[in-house]
C-alpha cells in the first residue's frame, strides 16, 4: 500500500470522529436548530466561536456582564447583556467561556430561565473533555495547515502524489511515516476537534509526556512549548563545540533550550549565531540574549538573496502575535543573507530553520553549498502548508542523498512538525 492509499484510509477513519460541536452539544452540527451564544466576550470566547464556526455552527452574539463590552462587535457578533435573551430563552443554547466564577455564570443563565441542559461547557464538561479542550481551543489562534479550501487541499496532494509517496519511502523510521501519512490526512479533515485530539495523543511529544507525568486534567499542568523537544531526540548527537545556526530565531526561544541541553550533556558549544529580521521582535531578542557568551545576533533574513528583500513584520492578533514573514512586494524590507554567502569560509554543525514556510525553502537553496560542505544537523519546520511535509525532505535530499530525515510534532497544537536531518554517520 503507497502512501496516497495510507492517507486515503487514514482520512475515512478520522472523518468517523467527532467534530468540537459534537463534544460539545451531543448533535451533529446540521441538527443544531438553537441558537448559540457564548458568555464571556474575551479572547476564550473569541476561541470557542472560531472553534465553533470550524464545526459549522455560526453563533448569534456574546453574553457579558461588564456593562463597559456591551455593544461592541466581534466578526460581525454582538455583545449583549444577559436579560436580552429572556424572551428567547427556549430557543437559545448558551456556552460558558470565562475561565473563574463558571458556577455562577450556569447559576445566573438558569434563574434567567435556561434550562440546565442548554447550558454548556460548565465545570464537569471541561473536566471531562481535559487536555483535549485546552489543545483544541489552542489550535483555533495557531493552526495554518488545514484551515483553507479542503478542495485546494485535496487537488495539491493529487497534484504531488508522486512526490509524496516516494518521500515516505524514504522517511527513517515508522515513527516518521507514521506522522507523515497522519498529519496529511489531518489537514485534509480540516483539524477537527476528534482527529487533532487523536492525533496528539498519539504523535505531539509535549502531549505524551504531560499526559504520562499528570494524566488527563484540564486543571494539571499545561502541556511544555515545543522548544523543549527540539535538542533531545534520541537519534540527534550535539557534539562539544556545536556551532548553531538558529534562523528566525525570534525572542531567543529556541537559542535558550539548545545552550541548556549543552549545559545538561556537559559540553560547551563554540559559537551562537541568532537571524532574526523582524523589526519589532530583534530588540527582544538582544535584550534576552544579548549578555550570553559566544552569541553573535544578525538583524537579517536568510534567503537566496544576499541584499534585501520585502518583508511584513509581526503584529498582535488578540493575545497572540501573528509571526512577521516575507513577502516580496511588501513596502517594508529587511537585509538578507544566505547560509553559503555568510559561512563560506566558518563551518557550522546544527541549524535550525523553521521562519514562514516558504523561506525555509529559501534558506536551505541559499545554504546548498555549505550544507554539501560541512553536513550539519538540520532542524526545519514542515509545517507552514501541506506541501512542505514532503518538499522540505526532498529540497534536502537533493543537496545531500545522504542524510537520514525523521518526523516529529513537538507542540500541542497542530503546527509544529519538523523535519530533522541527521547525516547517516552521526546517527546513535
Amino acid at each position: 500500500m503507497n502512501a496516497i492509499e495510507k492517507i486515503n484510509n487514514k482520512l475515512a477513519f478520522y472523518q468517523n470522529l467527532n467534530s468540537f460541536a459534537k463534544e460539545l452539544f451531543g448533535l451533529e452540527a446540521h441538527l443544531i436548530q438553537k441558537k448559540v451564544y457564548i458568555f464571556g466576550y474575551c479572547d476564550l470566547g473569541f476561541q470557542i466561536a472560531n472553534a465553533l464556526r470550524h464545526s459549522n455552527v455560526q453563533i448569534a452574539g456574546y453574553l457579558d456582564n461588564n456593562k463597559n463590552k456591551l455593544g461592541s462587535m466581534h466578526e460581525g457578533n454582538e455583545c449583549l447583556v444577559a436579560e436580552q435573551i429572556c424572551d428567547e430563552r427556549s430557543n437559545c443554547y448558551v456556552v460558558i467561556a470565562v475561565t473563574a466564577n463558571i458556577e455562577a455564570v450556569e447559576y445566573q443563565m438558569m434563574n434567567l430561565g435556561l434550562d440546565l441542559n442548554d447550558i454548556f461547557l460548565k465545570r464537569n464538561c471541561r473536566e471531562r473533555l481535559g487536555d483535549d479542550f485546552f489543545n483544541y481551543l489552542t489550535n483555533c489562534i495557531v493552526g495554518c495547515l488545514a484551515w483553507g479550501s479542503s478542495a485546494l487541499l485535496e487537488l495539491q496532494i493529487q497534484k504531488d502524489q508522486e512526490i509524496i509517496n516516494e518521500t515516505y519511502e524514504r522517511l527513517a523510521d515508522e515513527l516518521s511515516k507514521e506522522i507523515y501519512i497522519s498529519r496529511i490526512a489531518l489537514a485534509l479533515d480540516g483539524e477537527r476537534y476528534g482527529p487533532l485530539a487523536l492525533f496528539l495523543n498519539q504523535y505531539s511529544d509535549t502531549v505524551v509526556e504531560n499526559r504520562a507525568k499528570y494524566g488527563k486534567s484540564f486543571y494539571g499542568p499545561r502541556p511544555s512549548p515545543e522548544f523543549r523537544y527540539y535538542f533531545n531526540q534520541k537519534f540527534m548527537n550535539l557534539s562539544e563545540g556545536e556551532v548553531y545556526v538558529d534562523i528566525g530565531a525570534e525572542d531567543g526561544n529556541t537559542i535558550i533550550p539548545f545552550i541548556e541541553r549543552m549545559s545538561e550533556l556537559k559540553k560547551s558549544y563554540s559559537k551562537i549565531y541568532g537571524f532574526e529580521p523582524d523589526p519589532f521582535v530583534f530588540p527582544v531578542l538582544e535584550r534576552t540574549i544579548g549578555n550570553f557568551a559566544r552569541v553573535a545576533l544578525l538583524e537579517k533574513a536568510v534567503g537566496e538573496v544576499v541584499g534585501r528583500i520585502g518583508f511584513v513584520p509581526s503584529e498582535m492578533n488578540l493575545s497572540s502575535r501573528v509571526c512577521g514573514y516575507r513577502k516580496d512586494d511588501a513596502e517594508y524590507s529587511v537585509p538578507s543573507v544566505s547560509l553559503d554567502s555568510y559561512f563560506h569560509h566558518e563551518k557550522y554543525t546544527l541549524v535550525k530553520i523553521d521562519p514562514h514556510g516558504e523561506s525555509i525553502k529559501a534558506a536551505l537553496q541559499g545554504g546548498r553549498n555549505t550544507i554539501r560542505k560541512y553536513v550539519p544537523q538540520i532542524i526545519a519546520g514542515a509545517y507552514h502548508s501541506i506541501e512542505n511535509l514532503y518538499m522540505i525532505p526532498r529540497i534536502i535530499w537533493e543537496i545531500n542523498p545522504e542524510y537520514r530525515i525523521f518526523l516529529r510534532h513537538l507542540a500541542f497544537h497542530a503546527n509544529e512538525t519538523h523535519a530533522f536531518a541527521v547525516p547517516t554517520k552521526q546517527l546513535h
